[in-house]
This record gives structure tokens, C-alpha cells and sequence, in this order.
């Protein structure tokens, strides 16, 4: 509701009007016809209550104020995942696009790092260190951000999330249990216990996973801004490159039916007819 202070075009007092005769009150009449006919909002001020129009917030604006990072979307697109540091350490926040204030969803880490909402949404897996040691371990909590448990117990090693498996049961994730210097990538499941999916003497940065079990690699062996993609076969049998010594090659989940992956270029490479070796 607005409420305004009463005025008019002649000032803030009585306005002065002709003395009383023939011609005044013909006068009167005339002003109070072009009175009443003017549209509310013509006068600079009202005593009147107005409706304003509700308008919804700018999510830009709401997402800017916190310092909104790594932002992400629901599967079912009712509300918007970001980290941000609005506490004094990096957590994992929701806001519901319906409306409402921002929720925070981790509570059980010293800071998240990155992080992956399952393909039914209704779980979050994320990376959480101690201390800053960037020793991250991987968490999955629910989308409310209750049943926040701890997958793996390795805290001399890192583990990188990545994404899920298509049926929800596993995370996907780089780990160097093999060794300190090489990311691996490995399926950790429910229990916590791992699958070695892809063994990579370099470093792992993106997969993507297809329903049929085959998994898309991102890695990189040599320059650092020379990427390559590999297929690997389900259970982490054969692997053969698709695609060799692309700059900044980095690959998506693809969506529901597609047998391409997504480069980060905008380009697609049909995974069926690629030809290429490890």
C-alpha cells in the first residue's frame, strides 16, 4: 500500500476561488467536472491507496548479492544449487524458484568444493576438505540438506566429483588411491566401497556417463592445455580415444536420448561412429 500527501497543482492550501456570482459558480461547476474526471494518477499526490503490481525478484540480483558460484539447476527445474561464501566459508545454498528465502544445505564441512545433484535430484554429492587442506573427501547429503553422510575415508588422498552414474547409485569421481601423482577415475557407491572405472596416468577433470554404463573421460598426459576424450566401456573395460589433442576439450552429461557428447566449444561428437585409440 502507498499513501501520499495531499496536494494540488495550485499548492498545498485552499486554492483561491472568484468571488460569489453568476459567472463563479458557472466557474465552480467547470472545475469540478474536470475534477472528477481526472484519472487517479493525474494528480501528484494522492490520499488514495494504491495496488502496486507484485514483481518477483531478480534472481541475478539475489545470486550477486551472495557472491553466488558454481550455480546449478534442478533436474525437474524448480530450484537453483550455488556455493557461496556469505558465512565466511564456501557452503552449498538452494533457493526455490517458486519463492522463498535461500537455504543452506551444508552444515557438516569446514567448505564444500565441487559438487553434483543426482539425475532424480533428490541427492548431492560434494567434495569437503578440513582446515583448507584441499584433501577432499566425498559427502551425499539430501536435497534438503539433511542425511549428510561421508562416502569415502581415505584422508591422505583427494577425491574430485564429477557427476553420478545414470541410475543414481554411484558417484562419479577422481581419486588418486593408486597413486599421489595420478587421478584415477573410480564409481563410489552407497556403502562407500569403489570401482575402478579409468585408469589414467595424468589428471581427470570431467566424465560423462550414458545409460548404457559407457563412460566419456576428460583427461589430460601432457600439455596442459591439450585435452583428450576417451570412451570406456561399461564395468571399465575397453577404452579407446575418441578425440586427441583438443584445447580445452571438456565433456557434458548428455541429455535424456543422445549419443553425443558436448564439448565445451559447442561442438558434438557422436559417440557410435568415433574411431581412435587409447
Amino acid at each position: 500500500m502507498i499513501v501520499s500527501i495531499t496536494g494540488g497543482a495550485e499548492g498545498l492550501g485552499a486554492p483561491t476561488m472568484p468571488p460569489p456570482g453568476p459567472h463563479a459558480t458557472a466557474l465552480r461547476a467547470t472545475t469540478t467536472r474536470i475534477r472528477s474526471s481526472r484519472p487517479p494518477t493525474a494528480d501528484p499526490f494522492s490520499t488514495k491507496e494504491c495496488d502496486t503490481r507484485p514483481v518477483p525478484p531478480s534472481l541475478t540480483r539475489i545470486l550477486d548479492a551472495r557472491g553466488a558460484q558454481r550455480v546449478a539447476l534442478s533436474p525437474d527445474g524448480a530450484a537453483l544449487y550455488y556455493a557461496s561464501d556469505l558465512t565466511g566459508t564456501m557452503q552449498l545454498w538452494r533457493l526455490d524458484l517458486a519463492g522463498g528465502t535461500p537455504l543452506r544445505l551444508s552444515y557438516d564441512a569446514d567448505r564444500i568444493g565441487a559438487y553434483r545433484v543426482s539425475p532424480n535430484g533428490h541427492e548431492i554429492a560434494y567434495g569437503a576438505d578440513e582446515g583448507g587442506n584441499e584433501r577432499w573427501a566425498i559427502w551425499v547429503m539430501g536435497a534438503d540438506g539433511g542425511r549428510a553422510r561421508r562416502l569415502t575415508d581415505r584422508p591422505d588422498r583427494i577425491h574430485h566429483v564429477v557427476g553420478w552414474t545414470t541410475d543414481g547409485r554411484a558417484v562419479l569421481a577422481f581419486a588418486n588411491h593408486r597413486d599421489e601423482r595420478f587421478f584415477d577415475l573410480h564409481a563410489f557407491a552407497a556403502d562407500g566401497s569403489s570401482k575402478l572405472i579409468f585408469q589414467n596416468d595424468g589428471t581427470g577433470f570431467e566424465a560423462a556417463a550414458f545409460p548404457d554404463g559407457r563412460v566419456v573421460v576428460a583427461t589430460n598426459r601432457a600439455r596442459g592445455d591439450e585435452n583428450h576424450l576417451t570412451l570406456v566401456e561399461p564395468g571399465g573395460g575397453r577404452a579407446r580415444r575418441l578425440i586427441r589433442r583438443v584445447t580445452g576439450a571438456r565433456c557434458r552429461r548428455p541429455c535424456r536420448g543422445e549419443r553425443t557428447v558436448r564439448l565445451r566449444a559447442e561442438r558434438r561428437w557422436p559417440i557410435g561412429s568415433a574411431r581412435g585409440r587409447r
